[in-house]
């Protein structure tokens, strides 16, 4: 398995977290490609008004491309286009974030489709439509309309200026490659490769590149403890929650031998460096929902799938959990056992779990005063097996 790329570390809604991708040198290349297409000015482009060919790309598209029905413009076309500028405008916000959201990857799918159904259509910026006449001596129209492609600025319209003597700056007429489907803005969008109007490449197969990579990515984080506390009923329904300190009632080593307490300052030192992980559907639900990292259907969402997460619970939590695997787990000979037998306790948290007997439980005869605290006080009782034992 290819090794997955990092993005920096980052804290989503107080969740410090990384977020993994097969690549993530679409970013770099989409940077380079508006850097360049900036840089692009309009007197190069041959056109008044329009700042760069990135300001060009993002009027046309707005304009002319934004389809009927679609998320970014539920008021379909026409009028009410102008939220289509976000789909190109936001793809520079995206790149730059430390982490993808799952509206950050709808819209760069959103720009695909969009491109995708503009190339080679009536909307693709090389087929612009433009209209122009033949002119007599006089300057008058002769004969039908002649149809243009790709730009106005023509030898028949530079002459035609000329004549008017409406010189705008421009120079010339634009290359004749750009009336014959290879303008600038189509090249900076659909070019295979670096072209003199698209560097490194155009923009479709950077976006295209992006999607593929965006396939599969991953999360890992970390819970800290105030999460952890305030979502502990939730943590516990985690399958691997659950499996990790179901070894824990389990095993002694947790355990002081000879006693049935709890020592969970084992627990502590270990779970730091344990990874939970192989989450079912349902346990990416719940722990989505306890690190803050929103549903998967959200927009606002974090993007990826969760592969693992590490937890650094308080003392309190681990007794909590403890407490909680030990009810599984169910009674022996009436009671909740440690793992050699003697009944559980613990004494890291007031109010914690401590299913030993009262010293009046134990020898009701001696400590008739039930009052006392004496009386009330628990003690280490015998292991079932000492019970059985006599």
């Amino acid at each position: 398995m290819a090794k997955k790329i990092k993005k920096k570390p980052i804290e989503f809604n107080g969740t410090p977290l990384t977020q993994e991708m097969a690549d993530n040198s679409f970013i770099q290349e989409y940077m380079e490609w508006e850097t360049f297409c900036r840089g692009v000015s309009g007197d190069t482009l041959k056109v008044k008004n329009i700042a760069s060919l990135f300001d060009m790309l993002n009027e046309h598209i707005t304009t002319d491309n934004v389809r009927d029905g679609s998320p970014n413009n539920p008021d379909g076309v026409g009028e009410k286009a102008n939220n289509g500028l976000r789909l190109i405008k936001n793809i520079s916000d995206i790149m730059k974030k430390p982490a993808f959201t799952v509206g950050d990857v709808a819209t760069i799918q959103e720009l695909i489709s969009d491109l995708e159904e503009m190339k080679n259509s009536s909307l693709d910026p090389a087929l612009i439509h433009f209209t122009e006449y033949r002119r007599n001596r006089k300057g008058e129209k002769v004969g039908e309309p002649i149809d243009v492609y790709g730009h106005y600025r023509t030898e028949n319209y530079v002459k035609n200026m000329k004549r008017k003597g409406k010189e705008d700056g421009l120079g010339g007429a634009v290359d004749g490659k750009w009336l014959t489907g290879n303008n600038p803005p189509h090249q900076a969008l659909f070019s295979e490769g670096a072209s003199q109007f698209a560097k490194p490449r155009g923009l479709l197969g950077i976006l295209q590149d992006a999607e593929e990579s965006l396939k599969g990515t991953v999360l890992n984080f970390s819970l800290t403890e105030n999460k952890i506390d305030e979502k502990i009923a939730q943590i516990n329904q985690i399958s691997s929650v659950r499996d990790y300190f179901d070894n824990v009632v389990n095993t002694q080593g947790y355990w002081r031998k000879g006693q049935g307490k709890l020592m969970p300052s084992n627990i502590k030192r270990e779970i730091a460096g344990f990874d939970f992980s192989e989450l079912s559907r349902k346990d990416q639900a719940i722990i989505r929902e306890v690190g803050g990292l929103g549903k998967r259907t959200d927009d606002n969402a974090i993007y990826g799938t969760v592969e693992s997460f590490k937890m650094n619970p308080s003392i309190g939590a681990i007794v909590r959990l403890v407490n909680a695997a030990l009810k599984r787990k169910g009674e022996t000979d009436g009671y909740y056992r440690a793992p050699d037998g003697f009944i559980a306790w613990q004494s890291a948290i007031s109010g914690g779990f401590d299913y030993r007997k009262t010293r009046k439980e134990v020898n009701p005869e001696r400590y008739k005063d039930t009052s006392s605290a004496s009386a009330n006080s628990k003690v280490v009782s015998k292991s079932w097996v000492d019970v059985l034992r006599g």
